[in-house]
């Protein structure tokens, strides 16, 4: 599944569409996941000429940089390691299942 309606949430339903965002850029050479204020940027990696494998390229943390400043980029940073592998663990999942969630 790709989609969802958002139907019923505009219509004030409560409905949970999804339990996070995963969107992929124009070009299709990063996607997005979004969860719980984190959001991390997975890329293509440039050595993969085969153009299936990714890497987790940016990790930030929406409620203290909603802006993004690439000085504030975790990925590199060891004590966000274990929410770097939950996010792209997440992405993994849902990319080899179809899109079906299976957990949120």
């Amino acid at each position: 599944m790709d989609s969802s309606s958002l139907l019923p949430l505009l219509k004030g339903e409560n409905k949970q569409v999804h339990p996070f965002l995963m969107t992929q850029s124009g070009t299709g050479k990063q996607t997005i996941i979004i969860k719980d204020g984190w959001k991390l940027i997975i890329q293509l990696d440039k050595k993969d000429k085969t153009d299936r494998n990714r890497i987790p390229f940016a990790l930030f943390n929406l409620s203290k940089n909603p802006i993004e400043n690439e000085k504030d980029n975790l990925i590199k940073n060891p004590k966000f390691k274990n929410k770097v592998n939950e996010l792209f663990q997440l992405y993994n999942e849902t990319r080899d299942s179809g899109g079906v969630i299976t957990r949120t």
